[in-house]
């Protein structure tokens, strides 16, 4: 079932012979190399001629990678899992029952287990936190071998490095008829393109390349693309696009759900791909004789960007899933992990992973399975939560976790709130698992924000303004840490002062982000909510508001629609910043409120007018049925008056969604 690939590159065996020679000092190793070197050709080598443990484990980002990396390890000796030990605990364990046969351990760590990234959520933490036990377990124990292979060896413990040097794709290769199938024809194009040039590009690059003609790509650009240099991630892109054209995105999206070697029978019945095309996916982003892989670096690239070009998730993905687990369990035929072999452990975790995401039609398969790990329960209860909005059942898992399994993990106890917070449960329980998780870790960023907004939209002012202090005490007793972990303000202050400014409470929202320094403010999110505050302060001290409030403080207070001369060369002699308030359809009349805009912020007077339709339309062609709400900009040129409307600013992506000034038309109504 699961294979090496059939690519080897000449240098592979240079590696293979230099690392068999230092096996004898228990030796800690690790290698590197560029993408399509032959790193995960050099780890099945070493398993199979070597008799090593090789662990390759899901990307990071997946819920199971670390259940699947320990899992893996613990079936080369039978060792059996305690779900109530840490990551650590078990690993150790493993090691131990390895060590006197001074084993040989190959970790074959894709890009994303990259140690030394900062986590962007609290779930990205745990996975880091998890990761990082279980690498430093193997290279603690003195009498194994352990070499490393890691895509991104940033951050992992230090070892003699060991470089495969670049993989190079013969010209020879497009050639092979056979091998390109319906393809074939393009890789004789691209050939003929190409000419007497050659670069030695990599192995995955001309895959791609030859892809790409197939979509109907000009072979001569293409050729100067694969000679270029173009990276992999690139070439992917480029062949999404053509893949769009020709209705083909269903099909690699179901393509991008496989995440080990499979038969080229099941990438035809899993991705329901046009035969003419199905060497895209198993000798272009995927390769393979017989059995079919993705590259880790196609693999995040198609993950990446395919969701971008598909909205078919919803009704596409689980019955993939659903699928895929059948497929596995044809393989391992067993619902506890302990019944399996260092052989077929990968097929049942695989199984495991799809039934978690198989939708309704797998639940009651997944619940079946003998699960001792809380991974396992963290991924069924994040698609629950996450994708199906079950947050009752999900809920179920977290408590499952903090009763049968762990009742100090703090993860589980937030998102067991979390949960119970979007099902509408007993607020009395919601807070309960909320500062359970506080108790136990208090200073965790996210875990007091989630706190504090929750008492935030509560309207407990008091008591949450207690717990920010309780947090600052915490966290950053001495008002520095922000400046040392800009981070903290994009976790913590910014979703806090966000919740004040919902609740109309400015003040409050200045103070949460006075306490930050100036690094944090470089941050989009965090200025984004800086620039909100600006705006309430401003809307406050003028008694309204009268410009966009996602528009930049330094240019409020000069027009930005209206003209220096309008059509008949007469200059703008005044202006006024102002929103329509009302339009009284009955009375033809329309109430208008404006600021003066005087440089200095003192001198800004707020006027209110209400002028008839007609004279509306005389001023602008804004149409008086859709006027309400809109910002507007009033110009004088000489006698005439001319009104415009003021969009408003696009936002910065992962900026501050507006609350569609709630509170604005509170402080208008005082």
């Amino acid at each position: 079932m699961i294979e090496s690939p059939d690519y080897i590159h000449l240098d592979v065996e240079r590696c293979f012979n230099d690392i068999s020679s230092r096996l004898d000092k228990r030796a800690r190793i690790q290698v590197r190399g560029e993408v399509g070197a032959g790193k995960t050709k050099l780890a099945y080598l070493l398993g199979e001629r070597l008799d090593a443990l090789v662990i390759e484990p899901p990307d990071l980002d997946e819920d199971d990678a670390v259940a699947h990396a320990l899992l893996q390890a613990s079936r080369k000796k039978d060792v059996p899992i305690d779900g109530k030990r840490s990551v650590r605990e078990n690993t150790e364990e493993i090691a131990r029952a390895l060590e006197s046969d001074g084993q040989l351990v190959v970790l074959r760590l894709p890009a994303t287990w990259r140690l030394d990234q900062k986590p962007r959520h609290a779930h990205q933490q745990r996975l880091l936190d998890a990761a990082r036990s279980f690498i430093e377990s193997w290279y603690s124990n003195e009498k194994l071998n352990v070499v490393l292979i890691a895509d991104q060896p940033q951050g992992m413990p230090r070892g003699d490095i060991i470089t495969l040097s670049k993989g190079q794709a013969q010209r020879e290769m497009l050639d092979h008829d056979v091998l390109w199938g319906a393809y074939a024809n393009a890789a004789r194009e691209l050939k003929k393109a190409i000419g007497r040039e050659w670069n030695d590009p990599s192995p995955v690059s001309l895959r791609l390349t030859v892809g790409l003609v197939a979509l109907g790509e000009p072979p001569s650009l293409a050729a100067q693309l694969l000679l270029s240099g173009r990276p992999p991630g690139s070439l992917v892109s480029l062949i999404l696009e053509r893949a769009s054209v020709r209705e083909l995105i269903p099909s690699l999206q179901r393509f991008s759900l496989i995440r080990t070697a499979v038969p080229v029978k099941w990438v035809e019945e899993i991705t329901k791909c046009p035969a003419d095309h199905l060497p895209l996916l198993t000798q272009c982003l995927g390769y393979g004789n017989g059995n079919v892989r993705i590259s880790r670096s196609v693999s995040q690239t198609l993950q990446g960007q395919i969701g971008k070009r598909s909205s078919l998730g919803e009704t596409l993905l689980p019955p993939t899933h659903e699928k895929l687990a059948r497929l596995y369990r044809s393989l391992d035929g067993a619902t506890d992990p302990n019944e399996t072999g260092k052989d077929t452990i990968v097929c049942w975790l695989e199984k495991v992973h799809h039934l978690a995401h198989g939708g309704a039609a797998c639940a009651e398969e997944w619940k079946a399975q003998t699960l001792q790990l809380r991974d396992h329960l963290c991924e069924r209860a994040r698609v629950l939560s996450r994708n199906e909005h079950r947050y009752r059942e999900a809920a179920h898992l977290y408590e499952r976790i903090v009763e049968e399994i762990d009742r100090r993990d703090a993860y589980a106890w937030h998102y067991l709130g979390f949960n119970l917070y979007r099902s509408a449960a007993d607020r009395k329980q919601i807070e309960k698992a909320y500062k359970k998780a506080l108790e136990l870790d208090p200073t965790n960023p996210w875990w007091n924000s989630r706190y504090l907004t929750f008492l935030i939209e509560q309207a407990r002012f008091t008591d949450a303004d207690e717990a920010w202090e309780r947090a600052m005490t915490h966290i950053d007793p001495d008002g520095v840490e922000s400046d040392n972990n800009p981070d903290l303000a994009l976790h913590l202050h910014r979703w806090v002062a966000q919740a004040w400014l919902d609740q109309g409470e400015v003040e409050r929202a200045r103070r949460v982000l006075d306490r930050l320094l100036d690094p944090a403010f470089e941050l989009a999110q965090v200025r984004d909510v800086q620039e909100r505050i600006k705006d309430a302060e401003e809307a406050l001290s003028l008694g309204a508001s009268v410009r966009p409030p996602d528009m930049p403080m330094d240019e409020r207070w000069k027009p930005v629609v209206l003209p220096d001369k309008d059509d008949q060369g007469t200059p703008l002699s005044r202006w006024f910043a102002g929103r329509v308030e009302e339009v009284d359809q009955p009375a033809q009349e329309i109430r208008l409120v404006f600021a003066t805009t005087d440089e200095a912020q003192e001198k800004r007077r707020l006027l209110r007018k209400t002028i008839s339709i007609t004279e509306w339309n005389q001023a602008t062609t804004l149409a008086p049925s859709s006027a309400t709400g809109k910002f507007i900009e009033i110009g004088e040129y000489g006698e005439r008056l001319v009104i415009l409307p003021v969009a408003s600013f696009t936002r910065r992506a992962g900026g501050i969604t507006s609350n569609e000034l709630r509170y604005l038309k509170r402080w208008s109504a005082e």
